[in-house]
């Protein structure tokens, strides 16, 4: 099932170019820092100290925007913010949290964040997740405990830190990833013309720098599903139909990843690709354009028709894009060049013959974001 929200790391954050530390809490005793599970009495022990702030020596110390953020199994979000104007601001905050006692229980993740005041600059930030006092997840420690997973494909890559890998025992005694749900969004932009060679390849997967094999998976694209295997590549029907249709609106799914002997956890991502526009052109040099029209491309170009007055290009594009025409003399020079948007359907420009000369040989261009197409023709 697809899972909601995207995913981000549960390290503690610090924003280092303005401070040095902050002390939350009793970290000797909590080792909040290197935990992401806690009691409920270690999340009140906590929040009942005041957060102290160690500035850079060289930033100038602001006015502080405190946030409790509790995020529970069955309600939404919810928030308390204060300004630490004065020693009696944090107090009052505290009187306030009491009334929400109700929403500090097992099961629910509350960020610990700092601000400042004016202009609302991430400070500090520290998820804890409440769990009940004999969870076998107290004894996790991020700097033992967690590992980094990297899965790449093609161009697409979701690098996953702090995640545990693990199963733990609930209280009905059934099993459960430590982990929570990953969901990502990706906008994949480069070349349209490399695209091919991105959905040719087969899923990579990491943990800790190390490669590892047997990452299988999920692919849905416009209604249509395919299991893809360990080691193997997008099927030629899907790749061809990612190639053309794959953007915002037609995402790419996947998930239900498995690998096996590692306690994956559900993972979901949604991939498009977003083209550069004119910047994803290659550079329209002869040598350059000689080298790119030998590899893959999805844009048509037909034999030019040569009359008396003007050379006809027709061409066609798989969607609409902007794209260079240009007519090169074998030694390189540069004898036209047009250039525009066109549409999604074949296309006719006519070139005047002025400056061709007959009697020699061309090299003409379609310079495009799914790659570039050549012809070659005799002037008579």
């Amino acid at each position: 099932m697809p899972v909601r929200g995207n995913w981000s790391s549960t390290a503690p954050f610090l924003n280092e170019q303005l401070l040095q530390s902050v002390a939350w809490g009793r970290e000797d005793i909590t080792r909040m820092s290197d935990r992401d599970f806690f009691t409920v009495s270690e999340f009140w022990q906590t929040v009942r100290q005041q957060p102290y702030l160690e500035w850079q020596p060289y930033a100038a110390a602001g006015t502080i925007r405190v946030s409790i953020n509790f995020q529970g199994p069955e309600q939404g979000p919810f928030v308390l913010t204060t300004v630490l104007t004065d020693d009696d601001a944090y107090r009052q905050m505290l009187d306030n949290l009491n009334n929400y006692k109700h929403l500090a229980r097992p099961g629910a993740t509350i960020s610990l964040e700092l601000q400042t005041a004016e202009r609302y600059e991430q400070l500090y930030k520290k998820q804890m997740t409440l769990v009940p006092d004999s969870d076998s997840r107290l004894l996790l420690r991020r700097k033992r405990d967690t590992r980094v997973v990297e899965i790449r494909w093609g161009a697409f890559m979701a690098n996953l830190g702090g995640l545990y890998l693990s199963t733990f025992t609930q209280a009905d005694g059934k099993t459960a990833p430590i982990d929570g749900p990953v969901s990502r969004f990706a906008m994949v932009t480069y070349a349209d013309a490399l695209q091919s060679s991105m959905v040719k390849q087969p899923l990579v997967c990491r943990i800790d720098g190390e490669s590892r094999s047997g990452l299988s998976c999920r692919a849905t694209f416009l209604d249509k599903t395919f299991e893809l295997k360990a080691g193997e590549s997008f099927p030629d029907t899907l790749a061809a139909a990612i190639l053309v249709n794959c953007d915002a609106k037609n995402p790419l799914q996947l998930d239900s990843f498995v690998l096996a002997g590692v306690d994956l956890p559900p993972m979901h991502f949604l991939v498009h690709f977003a083209s550069f526009g004119n910047l994803s052109l290659v550079p329209n040099e002869f040598e350059v354009l000689q080298k790119t029209a030998a590899m893959y491309t999805l844009a048509k170009l037909f034999q030019p028709v040569v009359t008396e007055d003007s050379m006809q290009i027709r061409f066609q594009l798989p969607k609409k894009a902007f794209c260079q025409i240009s007519i090169f003399e074998p030694n390189g020079n540069l004898v036209h060049l047009t250039e525009g948007k066109y549409a999604a359907e074949e296309q006719l420009v006519k070139i005047p013959r002025e400056g061709i000369k007959a009697g020699s040989k061309y090299f003409v261009f379609l310079n495009t974001p799914f790659g570039v197409a050549k012809a070659e023709m005799e002037m008579k």
